[in-house]
């Protein structure tokens, strides 16, 4: 489907921006009574992010190439792009309850960046 041309660290550097944002569009939606629960998990996790990124273990890896691609990871990435398209939807179909529908779209954002992973069964 598509590739992503970043390193693994660089992936997990944007998905911790990803977070911060969130947690502002979070915060932004419950302004007027703000429950910060949900805002600190969203920067807890960007800062878990960020802190991974810095860790040279958990970050080695390769990024898969679109031309090395299964059939099943491209089919995840099209699932995936379904969901957060669905996901879009009834947001603007349903505006009342965005917080829900906000966990959603960034997991889906989180997914997509951190896919394609290697494929383990196919090593040799």
């Amino acid at each position: 489907m598509f590739e992503i041309n970043l390193t693994k660290k660089q992936i997990m550097r944007l998905i911790a921006i990803l977070q911060v944002v969130v947690a502002g569009i979070d915060y932004y939606i419950d302004r007027p009574n703000p429950d910060l629960t949900s805002t600190i998990i969203y920067l807890g996790i960007g800062l878990l992010f960020l802190g991974i990124s810095f860790s040279k273990h958990l970050t080695s890896g390769k990024t898969v190439k679109q031309a090395d691609m299964t059939k099943n990871q491209k089919l995840e990435q099209k699932l995936e792009l379904l969901t957060l398209g669905l996901t879009l939807l009834l947001i603007i179909t349903n505006i009342s309850d965005i917080d829900s529908e906000l966990f959603c779209i960034d997991s889906s954002l989180i997914y997509l960046l951190i896919l394609p992973m290697p494929d383990k069964s196919t090593k040799n």
